[in-house]
């Protein structure tokens, strides 16, 4: 199957009910979410939501929604294989946390990311020949190329849980 980003970025715009909800439940406190999807220069620095917190407080959110039931985090470290492209674990992004949500399981863990990069650093060497091979992402022109890391890796991350 072959991935096509405006079909899937429509999919997450039906999905805004959704992380209402679980920003609510994660963050009771917040005043409000603002919607960055459409916004170019806000994508190209991971920022798909933010939320606003009393007293000017903001968090910043790069949303990973995956359909099927799963126990691990794809970790995508090259965007595009035509340009070797870095994914978006190895980029330098603007954000406080990865919110990775599994749909069916109704699950959300926000990772946050500066601890995730670092994670992804000191362990890539390792990870990359232990759960190899990669997961290839087909898209029209290029694929991406991720690692499927067990959750149970991730235990060192102070990680923020929701389940509806």
């Amino acid at each position: 199957m072959t991935n096509v980003f405006t079909n899937d970025l429509v999919y997450s715009f039906s999905k805004q009910d959704f992380w209402t909800l679980v920003y609510k439940k994660a963050f009771p406190v917040m005043l409000k979410t603002e919607d960055m999807s459409k916004d170019k220069t806000a994508q190209a620095k991971g920022i798909d939501t933010i939320i606003h917190l009393p007293f000017g407080g903001r968090l910043y959110i790069d949303e990973k929604l995956r359909r099927g039931n799963y126990t691990d985090i794809l970790l995508e470290y090259i965007s595009n294989d035509k340009t070797n492209s870095r994914g978006w674990v190895e980029k330098e992004l603007c954000i406080d946390f990865i919110a990775y949500a599994f749909e069916i399981k109704k699950t959300v863990y926000f990772l946050p990311f500066k601890e995730l990069q670092k994670l992804w650093l000191d362990n890539k060497v390792n990870w990359l020949e232990k759960y190899k091979p990669p997961k290839i992402a087909k898209n029209q022109y290029y694929n991406t190329i991720n690692l499927a890391v067990p959750l149970a890796e991730f235990k060192s991350l102070r990680i923020i849980t929701v389940k509806l």
